[in-house]
């Protein structure tokens, strides 16, 4: 019983087994043959597309061809092109003068529309390299200063300014221009006064009066030392000692000017009498009259007509007789005549010429009335 009950048991067990091992393969054969499916699909996708690649390919191709004809042609163009481009510019250059040409052999009254063209082929671009800022400058730099119309100058300065600090001192070299000196004064720092100094001290620099005006508008209490170091070799100082208050001290250097360069500016004479005591004052006149005198233009009718006439105004009786000697000479001009006139009791140049001739040595100077009379018992 025990035998054949363990029979069917083996018999089921094996049944079973069997069964199972059939269905798992069934189900993997489905999931292979559904995947060779889908790639078989996919690669009839991709065959598809590669068909439509390989047409486009050919097109590309084929517009490269034609492409590579078109550039070919162009290039030979270009060469064509190029060579009647430099066939017209050497025509151009001996035909006609270029505006460059024009700019650096015209020293006065340069066309404006020419001066405008020019700066148009110069100026750099908003992101030009620093180098082609700098070949600006120079050009701008051989410019005359006598430009009309002044809108040209404003425009010049502004361009200049617009360069900004960075280029001040490739500026300086050329302050003896007026559209450099308006940059100048607007780029201009403290911190530039060295490099102005170093300028003005060189003595073998010309055309300073720019750099002077730029230094005198830094100056400050600091510079006091400096500037009465310049002064010998700058004049034009002068209003800057004025400013930091330096007439005392820069006097002897003023009267050096007057008395051995022949300077003989108003400005120099009204520092010197107002430092000076009235001895002073008397002894400088009578030391710069005699050699005025000696000199030979001092002897010439109608010389330095407007240093004669502040001398006359500040009492100095020889400067007012020559004055009066000499304004016949002056021509019929109301300005001048006016205010000698003013000095006498005249009523015209020729009476009061008479007048000074007959009464020169007994004159006297009225500081109240600012006028020349005659002592009372020696009037004439």
């Amino acid at each position: 019983m025990k035998q054949q009950i363990a029979c069917a048991l083996s018999v089921s067990l094996f049944a079973l087994t069997g069964c199972v091992s059939v269905s798992e393969f069934t189900r993997q054969a489905e999931f292979y043959r559904n995947e060779l499916s889908a790639k078989d699909k996919q690669l009839a996708e991709c065959a598809a597309k590669l068909t439509v690649k390989q047409a486009e390919c050919e097109a590309a191709n084929t517009e490269k061809i034609k492409l590579s004809a078109r550039l070919e042609e162009a290039e030979k163009k270009s060469l064509v092109l190029t060579k009647e481009q430099a066939e017209f510019r050497a025509k151009v250059e001996q035909e006609y003068i270029p505006v460059a040409e024009i700019i650096e052999n015209t020293e006065y009254n340069l066309p404006a529309a020419v001066l405008n063209r020019y700066l148009k082929q110069i100026t750099p671009s908003a992101d030009a390299s620093p180098a082609e800022k700098r070949k600006y400058i120079h050009a701008l730099g051989q410019l005359h200063d006598s430009i009309n119309p002044n809108f040209l100058r404003q425009k010049i300065s502004a361009s200049l300014i617009a360069l900004g600090h960075d280029f001040f001192n490739d500026m300086l070299p050329y302050m003896d221009k007026s559209f450099f000196q308006q940059a100048g004064a607007v780029l201009a720092t403290p911190a530039d006064k060295p490099a102005l100094k170093a300028l003005l001290m060189n003595p073998n620099r010309s055309g300073r009066y720019g750099l002077i005006n730029l230094y005198a508008s830094l100056a400050d209490e600091s510079d006091k030392a400096d500037v009465l170091k310049m002064l010998p070799q700058n004049p034009n100082l002068l209003p800057c000692v004025t400013k930091l208050g330096l007439e005392k001290e820069a006097l002897p250097i003023v009267k050096q000017w007057v008395l051995e360069k022949g300077n003989h500016s108003t400005s120099y004479f009204a520092i010197i009498l107002k430092n000076s005591s009235d001895t002073e004052a008397g002894e400088f006149l009578d030391t710069f009259w005699q050699a005025y005198l000696k000199n030979p233009e001092g002897s010439r009718f109608g010389y330095n007509m407007e240093l004669l006439l502040y001398l006359a105004q500040k009492g100095f009786i020889p400067a007012f007789v020559r004055l009066a000697e000499t304004a016949p000479f002056f021509g019929n001009d109301p300005y001048r005549t006016g205010r000698i006139l003013a000095l006498g009791p005249a009523g015209s140049i020729g009476d009061l010429a008479e007048w000074v001739r007959k009464n020169k040595d007994s004159l006297v100077f009225d500081k109240e009335k600012t006028q020349y009379t005659v002592k009372k018992a020696a009037a004439k």
